[in-house]
This record gives C-alpha cells, structure tokens and sequence, in this order.
C-alpha cells in the first residue's frame, strides 16, 4: 500500500517555564490507530489535597487559625464563647469563623485585623487569644501590632504554582477546628492547568514529484508555487523523489484574547450606609489584572477536536503585563492579554478574571465577601456558545482566535476565592463584547 496522506504534527520550540511557554501532553503517538492519540493540559499539580495536609503549609496555616479560634480563658474557649458569656467576643468569633479563603495574605490580613481589636483589651480571653496569635511556631507580631507569618509559611498557595483565592476552608463547631471544606462550590485543586503549549497540525493529502525540489525551498516560493511542482502523483512510488502536503498546516489550538476595563471611577459594592444606601467604592485608581482562568477545557483527540466527556480543566495563565494590563475607568479597555487554549465542545465557557484591590479600602462582593485592601479578587464572565456562529457554536476553535472584551460596572459580583467556573449559577460580574477574528470577540458588562 502506498502512502497518499500525512497526519503532521509539530510544537513551538519557545522556552521558558509551562506558564509562559504553555505545556501539552501528547499520549499513544505511537498507537497505529489515529483515533487513539489524544492531547490534554498538564495539571499543575496532581494531588488535590496535598497543599493542605498537616505537614504542608496551607495545612500548618490551618492548624494555626486553629489555635487561635480555641483560645482559652483558663475556664471557656473563645470558640464556646455565647453572648451571655461576652457578647462583643461573642462577635468577634462569629467575624472570624466565617473566614473561609486560606492564602498567607489573608492569614495575616484577618490576624492584624483581630491583634488591633483586641490589643486595648486585658480580659483572660482577649489575653489568650493575642497570645496564640503572637506565636513564634507561625508568626511574630511587628511594631505595628501587624502579624507576619515566617517566611515558611508567607507564600501560600503561591508556593504550589495555584491561584491566591484557589483554597477555601470552614470551621467545624462540633470538631472546633478549621479545616479543607473539599472544594465545595470551588474547584478541585488538581483541575487547575498549565495554558497549552503552541502546536501545529495538519491531516492532509499529497502530492508528490520524480525529481527533488529542495531547491525551491528558499524562502522566496510560496506553497502554492511549490505545489504545482509536484504533478507527477498522489501518492509515494518507487520513483517518488519529493513529497508536498497539499492543505496548509494550521494551528491546532485556539487564542483567547482578553481586554478589561472599569465603567465608572465610582463603583457600588454589597455593602451599605446606616441609612441603607449601597456605599461607592473609589475606583479611581486602576485594578491591575494578574491572571486569567477559563474553564471547560477538555481533553481533545487526534485532530484537536474536543472530546465531549472526561475531566473539566480550568487554566491558569498568570503571566501577564501588569503595566498595561489593568482595569481603568472610562472607555478605554486595557491591552489585550493571550492565553492559548485547546478546542472546547459546544457548551457555554465561564471565565474568571483575577484583579487587585489596590484602592485603599476594603470592599464587598458576593454573599458580601470581604475583598481586603491590596488582596485579590475574581469577577466572572460567561462566553455564550450561541454567539459563536462564525466557529459552529466552539467558543474556542482551534486556528481561531475569540476576544473577550470585559466591561466591569459594579463590585457586587466579585468574589474573595475563585469559584467552580463549572457551576451555571454563578454571579455573573462582567459585561461582555464577544466576536471571533478568524473567530469572535465578545464584549461583556460585569453587572
């Protein structure tokens, strides 16, 4: 049997970590049948518990609101605490266990926050709760009566390459401890990837020629000019001395671009006056963005098509251009940001976009989370599959390229930890201008 086809295959050579250069695991290549190769994401990290065991440092950071939450006044935890007991402390705990996004900014953000408060107070409980706080095995308490972890424990979640607002925690009453709340309402950290690697692919017919054509590759001949040199056939035979693939090799992942930007200077959060007005958040300044999630992603096959069950990834593309890219009021979006991005099925796409608080105030978002001042916040973004006429309803095609424009006009919808982008219910913050160039872009409104 003589060959009258090639399936190719070819990735960037660009280097640098899988953040920036993307990363994709090809498998069964070797396999005589096609249809077993298949392509997927790499995970950043395989065990989705592993950041908060015992002996790792979310696990530790765990232990260590912990031991605050049980401090003991000699007789009575301050977790046992009622309001006939104390009801200010009695208040201050509910505040405090109904913490539930674990990174070391926010460890030591709730923890400051708490030393202030009580640092006027000498009661046996206010006593032992500054003392469990001010505990050299986590932390040390500075000048300022700010908490500052060690520097073991001062990179979490970071330290395992996840997204700030990735891990979620609860307190327990009946166990009276803090602990993993199993990703309820959030995704599992082993379904966070990698952006794709660059590659190429093309399954396509030939053309061949009796005599060599290596002569015509010289930079100045294009294909088609190449092509039309091979007539001699359509398949390799013993007198085949050059061969030609007849359709042009393409991209075999889709682009996602994505630009962002504020409505107004002056925004509304979830929070209110004492006369029940929704209070306005100063927006003046710009919110940098510092990564871009998108979920849905799937396995794809051979030909980059997407498999339409298995696993569903979330990407994480955390390199970004801090300088240019940031939410500003007004109607200028920022520059766009690229994330590579394998084929998705038919299904609406949920995004996420990762901002920073950088006013000077804390503000309120969904369910009034607390976004602290300088921490990170997600707002979400829906691509709608029905506005992608120009790819066949894929909100991502591969050899296209989809643009996102997200229009941010109020903080109600943002969220302190990064919620399941699987989940359709989700408070939706963006507005959005979606087409496709070879593709669509969408422009979205964060109502």
């Amino acid at each position: 049997m003589s060959t009258g086809s090639f399936l190719f295959y070819a990735k960037s050579a660009k280097s640098g970590s899988k953040f920036e250069a993307g990363s994709l695991i090809a498998a069964n290549l070797t396999n005589d049948n096609p249809s077993n190769f298949t392509f997927d994401l790499e995970q950043i990290i395989t065990d989705a518990t592993a950041p908060t065991v015992e002996s790792a440092n979310g696990g530790k950071l765990i232990a260590y609101l912990t031991s605050v939450a049980t401090a003991s006044d000699g007789t009575k935890k301050w977790c046992e605490y009622t309001d006939a007991d104390n009801a200010a402390m009695k208040a201050m705990f509910d505040t405090y266990s109904s913490k539930h996004g674990l990174s070391s900014f926010e460890v030591e953000r709730v923890l400051t926050d708490l030393n202030k408060s009580l640092k006027p107070l000498t009661s046996p409980i206010a006593t032992a709760i500054k003392t469990a706080i001010d505990n050299a095995t986590y932390a040390t308490v500075n000048a300022s009566d700010e908490v500052e972890l060690i520097a073991a424990l001062d990179q979490f979640p970071q330290e395992f390459n996840l997204p700030v607002g990735s891990v979620d925690i609860k307190w327990n009453a009946s166990a009276q401890k803090f602990e993993n709340c199993d990703y309820v309402g959030m995704a599992a950290l082993n379904t966070y990837t990698y952006p794709a690697q660059l590659w190429y692919y093309v399954n396509s017919t030939i053309q061949t020629s009796n005599t060599s054509k290596k002569t015509m590759y010289d930079n100045t001949n294009d294909w088609n000019t190449i092509l039309d040199a091979h007539t001699d056939a359509v398949s390799v035979n013993t007198k085949t001395r050059a061969v030609a693939i007849k359709d042009p090799i393409q991209y075999a992942v889709a682009r996602l671009d994505v630009a962002v930007k504020l409505s107004n200077a002056s925004m509304a959060d979830n929070s209110e006056s004492a006369e029940g007005i929704a209070t306005a958040v100063d927006c003046s300044a710009v919110f940098p963005v510092t990564a871009i999630l998108v979920g849905g992603q799937r396995q794809v096959k051979f030909d980059f098509t997407a498999q339409t069950t298995g696993t569903e990834y979330t990407v994480y593309d955390n390199v970004m251009n801090t300088n240019t890219m940031k939410a500003m009021p007004g109607t200028d979006y920022s520059d766009y940001n690229y994330t590579l991005l394998l084929e998705n099925g038919t299904q609406d796409v949920m995004m996420a976009v990762e901002m920073q608080n950088t006013t000077t105030k804390d503000f309120y978002g969904v369910g009034n989370q607390l976004i602290p001042a300088g921490g990170k916040f997600y707002v979400v973004a829906k691509l709608t599959a029905a506005l992608a006429t120009e790819t066949s309803g894929h909100v991502f095609k591969q050899d296209y390229t989809t643009t996102a424009k997200l229009n941010l006009t109020d903080l109600k919808k943002a969220y302190n930890t990064i919620p399941d982008l699987r989940t359709p219910q989700l408070e939706l913050g963006f507005s959005v201008d979606l087409t496709w160039q070879s593709g669509h872009t969408y422009t979205i409104d964060f109502e």
